[in-house]
């Protein structure tokens, strides 16, 4: 999706100083294997490689930088509150803020990657997950 949405970015000639910003969202998986998801912390440190790649690619004229995700309130998790407690215990990684990351905590993140104050940022893994993972 990246290499079309890019495609798009280049053409946009009215947008200054960068003509596009692409916002991948991975995991603490992907920067932290975790026991039990080997699978998909694969897939989530594939997904950091690949920003790093877009960024050196693409720049100067698009930036790529990732979110990392922790334990988030999601559907899921509304239909059994100590799921993700007894996670967190099944792999002895709890977030340091001691509380689930909400949408908000997501949403806040991605809204200063694609604004203008982040726009001397480019390949950059940030994480969002209350302390779980540091780095």
């Amino acid at each position: 999706m990246s290499k079309y949405a890019a495609k798009v970015m280049k053409n946009q000639r009215n947008l200054k100083p960068l003509r596009g910003k692409i916002v991948n969202v991975s995991s603490i998986a992907g920067l932290e294997p975790m026991p039990g998801i080997g699978i998909y912390s694969c897939s989530k440190a594939a997904l950091i490689a690949l920003t790093k790649i877009l960024a050196k690619e693409l720049a100067p004229v698009i930036t790529a930088n990732a979110i990392c995700p922790g334990y988030h309130i999601t559907p899921i998790y509304n239909n059994d509150p100590n799921l993700i407690r007894n996670f967190w215990n099944a792999i002895n990684m709890k977030p340091l803020l001691r509380r689930v990351g909400t949408a908000e905590d997501v949403a806040g993140i991605i809204s200063f990657l694609v604004s203008n104050d982040s726009n001397y940022m480019t390949g950059q893994i940030i994480s969002v997950c209350g302390g779980v993972v540091l780095h």
